[in-house]
């Protein structure tokens, strides 16, 4: 049964989904500052070159090299969750900001609401 003929699937507003780009906006955010920490952390490391060594499971790697390749990974992420964090700005700004609910669709979402907030919970039995 697919999400629209499902009887329990509610029309979500699109102003609540405006919302929740905004939210999902601020968690990138949080992972970004996140990131960041972590390849400062890596840059110390990297900075240390003395306490520094691998082990020797795979083929031979230099640590500073290991170290590099951790943190260049890590701005390339970065780098990454900034373009969808532009990318879901944009679109919020352009697109979302833009979609609303007919009449009738607002009309059928507020009652669905109202039988979902009335229904009788279901009894269970063992």
């Amino acid at each position: 049964m697919s999400d629209r003929t499902h009887p329990d699937w509610i029309t979500p507003a699109p102003s609540d989904l405006y919302d929740r780009l905004f939210d999902l906006r601020e968690q990138i955010g949080v992972l970004r500052r996140a990131m960041t920490r972590i390849r400062i952390d890596y840059g110390r490391l990297h900075r240390k070159p003395d306490a520094l060594a691998v082990d020797d499971l795979g083929d031979p790697i230099d640590p500073i090299h290991a170290a590099e390749q951790v943190m260049h990974a890590i701005q390339r992420a970065d780098e990454d969750l900034s373009r969808a964090d532009l990318r879901l700005n944009d679109t919020r700004g352009r697109y979302a900001t833009r979609l609303k609910l007919t009449d009738a669709a607002a009309e059928a979402r507020w009652q669905q609401i109202q039988q979902r907030e009335h229904r009788d919970p279901i009894e269970r039995t063992r």
